[in-house]
């Protein structure tokens, strides 16, 4: 009796996991840290130049790689009008490199959609200053210099 008890939970957790694998698998949405392809949206014409909106809509989302989708769920920071996203691994994150190959990119900030192009910043004081005004949000988690010296930091233009 117990026997079939278990062979039956064991049928039915292998078939949520099969069900659950295909649902992530097929999503045209990023799923937490799972990517996504094409973004839905309304695409908003013209360009943007004040972001701080984009601090009102959590998730911003990126869409990478135009020619072949890859969506991502990431963080962001406005400073003086201006957007940046960051990638907390720096050149390990698959979208920062997709983003190095074709800087041309959609974000979605709540249901709008908007194309623009990303630059990865080098610059180490707007860097520091970019670091400082993430530091005094509510929340923010502490890093050490080291993790801060691996984030990526792209500046987010509209075209």
């Amino acid at each position: 009796m117990i026997k079939n008890v278990l062979k039956g939970v064991a049928v039915v957790l292998a078939v949520s996991e099969i069900i659950t694998l295909w649902f992530v698998l097929t999503l045209a949405e990023p799923y937490g840290r799972l990517p996504g392809g094409r973004l839905s949206g309304d695409e908003v014409t013209g360009l943007v130049t004040d972001w701080s909106f984009a601090m009102d809509n959590y998730p911003l989302t990126l869409e990478v790689r135009p020619s072949d989708p890859y969506s991502v769920h990431t963080s962001r920071t406005v400073y003086k009008g201006n957007l940046y996203v960051s990638s907390i691994t720096g050149g390990d994150s698959r979208w920062a490199q997709l983003l190095l190959e074709d800087p041309d990119l959609r974000i979605r900030s709540g249901n709008k959609i908007y194309k623009v192009r990303a630059r990865k910043v080098e610059d180490q004081i707007l860097l520091d200053e970019i670091h400082e005004v993430r530091s005094r949000r509510p929340g923010a988690p502490t890093r050490s210099p080291e993790e801060l010296a691996r984030m990526w930091f792209f500046r987010i233009d509209s075209r």
